[in-house]
């Protein structure tokens, strides 16, 4: 009878003394700041405070407790998560009321980079991002899913994404000439010329599409019809910000009725193309190879028939 107690006794410690898993691990990045950011492995309660994010974090298998009013309107997100700002602009108090282990904000807002040291003092994780081209999406995306431990969701939103832009640019390798174009980014009162700054610009660029506003650059400050006549663009692709889209649309439209702008060649053949708002205005995250396929039809016709 010893024996056998002193047997429980025995085993009772040996379970005691074994070392416990660590639910604490911590994954550990560079975010777009160029800061290292440490954050425990799938954090339970992560505020993300811009829609294009929310939509790379669901994918990577994370949960949202927080967001933005943007994700919502977008149908990224549901009803009962707590909303804390519009996008542009969070609210501090409501953020920190939610009580976050983790935030994620965009480099591209001042309104969040103010939010650094607050959160720093709070002692809660963050990390800020940029996204202005395919690579850095992919960035982003590794680094939410080695955070969500979640490899799988890599393949999915991003090395098959990556196959499938590879194979459109596959097909642009018998591709001749530059096309001649313009990029708009319009609103309800006004339009102005984007080039590389943008990420349309840098996408027609990758796709070697001459957009003229990256040698004439006057049009970045102003919309002179006296360059656009001379440099008369073959294409004009229009992106749309802002809430009211066919507002936006009628703008343009209107605009481009006048006498100088019946003489640009895009306007007399029907090239104004406008540009899907959820690929050319948001970030087109998993759908890129859609976005630069929508671009290169338009470039290149022929070899997409």
């Amino acid at each position: 009878m010893k024996k056998i107690f002193l047997c429980v006794i025995l085993l009772l410690a040996g379970a005691c003394s074994a070392p416990s898993q660590d639910v604490s691990e911590k994954v550990s990045f560079i975010d777009d700041r160029g800061v290292q950011v440490e954050v425990t492995k799938k954090p339970q309660r992560t505020a993300v405070l811009m829609g294009s994010y929310a939509d790379i974090w669901l994918n990577a298998g994370g949960e949202i407790i927080a967001s933005v009013q943007d994700a919502l309107d977008r149908g990224l997100i549901d009803e009962e998560i707590a909303i804390v700002g519009s996008g542009k602009e969070v609210n501090s108090e409501q953020l920190l009321a939610v009580k976050p282990d983790f935030v994620i904000l965009s480099l591209d807002y001042p309104n969040h980079l103010e939010l650094d040291q607050l959160l720093s003092d709070a002692g809660i994780a963050h990390a800020y991002f940029q996204i202005d081209s395919f690579d850095q999406y992919l960035n982003c995306l590794k680094i939410f899913t080695d955070i969500m431990d979640n490899p799988q969701a890599y393949e999915t939103y991003g090395s098959d994404v990556k196959a499938r832009v590879d194979a459109v640019f596959d097909k642009l390798k018998d591709a001749e000439g530059n096309p001649k174009v313009l990029l708009l980014r319009a609103f309800s009162t006004g339009m102005k010329a984007k080039a590389g700054d943008h990420f349309v610009g840098e996408m027609l660029n990758e796709l070697k599409a001459d957009n003229i506003a990256e040698h004439a650059k006057l049009l970045l400050d102003e919309l002179s019809m006296e360059v656009i006549l001379k440099e008369n663009p073959e294409i004009i692709f229009v992106t749309m910000m802002g809430s009211d889209t066919q507002a936006a649309i009628d703008y343009v439209k209107n605009e481009m009725q006048s006498a100088p702008w019946q003489q640009v060649k895009a306007v007399q053949t029907g090239q104004v193309i406008f540009l899907d708002k959820e690929l050319y205005h948001y970030k087109p995250n998993a759908r890129w190879d859609e976005a630069y396929e929508g671009l290169a039809k338009v470039l290149y016709p022929h070899l997409f028939q």
